[in-house]
């Protein structure tokens, strides 16, 4: 049971470091939400991560990247 709650606590201080990043990236080439987006889908992350470190709902970070992948496809 304390293990769940490590890697929970865990989790939550690393999505606040990578949104606390974000910020400054975005801070200092003002980068867009979409854009943060697609940054972290091409790491790796999944709609419910970037979500979750955007404080933005699953299904706008999945429209936002269905949109980037349907334009690509043209």
């Amino acid at each position: 049971m304390e293990d769940i709650n490590l890697q929970r606590t865990i989790i939550k201080r690393l999505n606040t470091l990578i949104s606390l990043m974000s910020d400054i990236a975005s801070s200092e080439n003002s980068t867009s939400t979409a854009q943060k987006i697609h940054r972290l889908s091409d790491l790796g992350l999944s709609p419910a991560e970037i979500g979750e470190i955007l404080n933005k709902p699953t299904n706008y970070i999945t429209a936002t990247i269905h949109q980037k992948k349907k334009r690509s496809e043209k």
